[in-house]
């Protein structure tokens, strides 16, 4: 379950993990889902495609991609040979497309930014990387939530340098969701201090 704010008002929308899940849905949804949140390979299915117009069209239930490009694609891109980052660049830009023409509004791709924040030479690949990623989203009116895990996996990272990593973009259109597991162990008192934090960065959620 995933849901984001519009205005102070919660609006709440449905993950779907994959495929299968997605061809179980049924053609008209409740009208208290407001958004699909779906993976990006859906996006090259035409079957997929057509029914998520009709639930975009006639439901009007905002379309929000998850996973726009595989995770391990991503966490690698950065310092990889320019022939493959060109090979992202196009499926980066294909993907943006076709998830603009449902009218999305919002896609997510899960960006090593831990790993950035260790490493100093990393750090500054995957900022000229996603840098290089931002004329697609400014073009196609698209915002790229970045995943940040809270309570943080990684001991002794706090928001405060997930924030500062976002500042070093300087682009307005790169923002955080909160993939918040409410399940771990102080995890409430832990959010509290780190919502202070991300101020401006908490309109995303995820919540499994």
């Amino acid at each position: 379950m995933s849901h984001t704010k519009n205005c102070g008002r919660p609006v709440f929308g449905l993950g779907i993990a994959n495929e299968k899940n997605f061809s179980l849905l049924p053609q008209v949804l409740p009208e208290s889902i407001g958004f699909l949140e779906i993976p990006g390979d859906l996006l090259e299915l035409p079957s997929a495609v057509q029914k998520l117009k009709k639930l975009s069209r006639r439901q009007h239930t905002a379309i929000v991609v998850r996973h726009l490009i595989p995770g391990y694609l991503a966490e690698a891109v950065p310092e990889s040979p320019l022939r493959l980052k060109n090979e992202f660049d196009n499926k980066f830009r294909a993907r943006c497309k076709a998830a603009s023409e449902l009218g999305c509004r919002v896609v997510s791709i899960d960006f090593d930014i831990p790993r950035a924040l260790a490493d100093a030479a990393y750090n500054v690949q995957l900022v000229q990387f996603l840098l290089s990623l931002a004329g697609t989203l400014e073009e196609l009116k698209l915002i790229m939530a970045f995943p940040l895990r809270l309570p943080c996996s990684i001991p002794g990272t706090a928001a405060a340098s997930f924030l500062a990593f976002k500042h070093r973009l300087f682009y307005p259109g790169f923002r955080y969701r909160i993939d918040f597991r409410y399940e771990e162990q102080d995890a409430f008192g832990m959010l509290e201090n780190d919502l202070k934090t991300l101020f401006f960065d908490r309109n995303f959620w995820s919540l499994s």
